[in-house]
């Protein structure tokens, strides 16, 4: 009897373990989740809560919480839903028999005492993940709140690169110029602003710096006035250490070959700041006008584009891949605090009480990625007054998130097997007002500026997504004169393989 009775129950969790993570999902009742792709779903964990920590991915069989372990069968997905402890014998059981709908062979029913005492466990666990969500939750928006605050401080230090006395405490730049003499050392900034920081003089010299930038990145035209712009004299460009991995920098336009020098970088584990160099810095503002982050673009007169030069090679010390390097061009612009919702102002717009908004007499906004693009569509269509420009930072902030994702018809993925995929051009349903950059109510056109030398695929897709995305007008605001007429949304495309700076660029040299 006993032997049948242990037959039958192995063939019962036999029976249990070719249960499917989809199949036990469904008769278990997971709800509350929305597709993230094609196979996997996402949203609240119906033990530890949250908003998107429980994750189950169909297609692969397979279930996640960052508050588990998450797993690859049935049995342990109801272990984790009912708080059962799969080390026990009779917790086990239990799974199986929860992902199986029927009871243990042979097993008496579960008592009164044991639901109970089963499901005291669940509701302690349930108790301490929201003692845990709400504690973290707490955590970052106090991180959130510090960042925000140092990036409008950053931006509030920084010294204007142009008197404009109205607006927010700015003060005062001198005079425009490119800057004169030196080669830019190692560090990767030029010596003339050294010597005009000994001479007591660094902040005419950054602004100056800024201007020449901008000058030199549109093609030997004057930018035009911008009076949220602002230059620091030494910014320090801060590098990360990765675990498992030793880091190596090198300065210089051309990618380094077998003979270049190389100097080792948070060798103790600790950030570094690698250099330091001039940098031009613009707040992003949200809906409201707060600033809530700052944009930052590192200046080298001498570098590629008016900006520092720097390579990063890692090399992996541990694991299976020891002995692997990398090498990869740093990023010469940085942003600080938040950017998600938000808008770098360029012109078009006011400061009050403390806010920068948009001017609401200006029906039209013209908007890309990148800052020096949008300037070059200003200064060609000679910044008319009924526009505002602005610049959402990067492509992620202007188009928002996608529905779903599509096969690159040419490129592969990592693997070089399957294709790349890439994010579609409808843009994700639901999404919160502050997932993307938003325009003003006010404004009835809309012009997007691509960037014609990113891979062309991707970014004709996001651009699309973009399209959409600002179409809608969620509060329309009646403006005199205009009423709530509807809002249009174009893109202009400079020449592939290049951006709006290189058209101005071609223009000032036919010229």
């Amino acid at each position: 009897m006993i032997d049948e009775r242990k037959a039958a129950v192995d063939a019962f969790v036999e029976e249990a373990r070719l249960v499917t993570v989809s199949e036990a999902a469904d008769r278990l009742g997971v709800a509350g989740l929305k597709g993230i792709s094609k196979s996997e779903e996402a949203g609240p964990c119906p033990v530890c809560g949250g908003t998107d920590r429980f994750a189950i991915n169909r297609g692969r069989g397979a279930w996640n919480c960052r508050g588990a372990d998450g797993g690859r069968d049935g049995i342990s997905l109801a272990a984790h839903l009912l708080a059962l402890d799969v080390s026990r014998r009779e917790d086990f059981l239990q799974a199986c028999a929860e992902v199986l709908g029927r009871a243990v062979p042979g097993d008496a029913p579960e008592t009164e005492e044991e639901r109970e005492a089963r499901e005291g466990r669940l509701a302690e666990r349930r108790a301490a993940a929201e003692a845990a969500r709400v504690q973290d939750e707490a955590k970052q928006n106090a991180y959130r709140k510090r960042e925000i605050a140092k990036a409008r401080g950053k931006w509030e230090k920084a010294v204007a690169i142009a008197p404009h006395p109205e607006l927010l405490s700015l003060s005062k730049g001198e005079g425009r110029g490119a800057i004169a003499g030196g080669q830019s050392s190692a560090g990767g900034f030029s010596p003339a602003l050294r010597q005009a920081q000994d001479e007591g003089k660094p902040s005419s010299s950054a602004a100056a710096a800024v201007l020449a930038y901008l000058t030199r990145r549109l093609g030997g035209f004057a930018p035009p006035v911008l009076p949220f712009a602002r230059a620091i004299a030494f910014e320090p460009y801060w590098l990360q250490p990765q675990a498992g991995k030793r880091l190596f920098v090198h300065f210089g336009a051309a990618r380094p070959g077998p003979e270049a020098a190389w100097r080792e970088v948070c060798a103790d584990g600790r950030m570094e700041a690698i250099f330091e160099a001039p940098a031009m810095v613009l707040p992003f503002v949200d809906p409201s006008g707060a600033v809530v982050g700052c944009h930052l673009t590192f200046l080298d007169p001498h570098g590629p584009k008016g900006r520092p030069s720097v390579w990063l090679r890692a090399v992996t010390v541990s694991g299976k891949s020891a002995g692997e390097e990398s090498v990869e061009k740093l990023p010469t612009k940085k942003m600080r605090g938040t950017k998600k919702g938000g808008l770098i102002p360029l012109t078009g717009f006011v400061a009050r009480d403390g806010l920068i908004l948009p001017d609401p007499a200006r029906p039209r906004l013209v908007i890309g990625e990148g800052i020096e693009n949008v300037l070059a569509v200003a200064v060609s269509e000679d910044c008319p007054a009924d526009t505002i420009y602005a610049a959402a930072g990067d492509l992620g902030n202007l188009a928002g998130r996608a529905a779903g994702t599509f096969p690159h018809p040419t490129l592969k993925n990592k693997g070089g097997k399957a294709p790349l995929r890439v994010a579609g051009p409808e843009p994700k349903p639901d999404e919160p007002p502050d997932a993307a950059c938003q325009a003003p109510a006010s404004v009835t056109e809309i012009l997007l500026v691509a960037d014609g030398d990113s891979e062309i695929v991707a970014t004709a897709a996001a651009m699309m997504r973009a399209e959409s995305r600002l179409s809608v007008c969620p509060h329309p605001e009646p403006v005199e004169g205009r009423g709530q007429a509807g809002r249009t949304v174009a893109t202009a495309w400079p020449p592939q393989g290049a951006d709006f700076c290189d058209v101005l660029l071609q223009a000032s040299k036919a010229a």
